[in-house]
């Protein structure tokens, strides 16, 4: 008795392709990232306390638009 044998069920017609996703737009993602980027950098020049409340601000800004970027 063969041990290998499997029962396959033959498809009469081929499934369609998947319709593609559209993809939103995503220019408020990217100015979402820039605006992030310009804090971090605004942060450090500006230093001390206040630099680091702005760069923690502008990270998160920046890491929400890459997050809904990416999605």
């Amino acid at each position: 008795m063969p041990l290998g044998v499997a029962l396959r069920a033959r498809a009469s017609e081929t499934a369609p392709a998947p319709a593609p996703v559209p993809r939103s737009d995503t220019r408020q993602n990217r100015a979402l990232m820039i605006v992030g980027a310009a804090a971090l950098i605004t942060g450090a020049v500006i230093g001390g306390d206040a630099g680091t409340i702005v760069m923690l601000g502008g990270a998160g800004i920046g890491l929400y638009g890459l997050y809904q970027f990416v999605k």
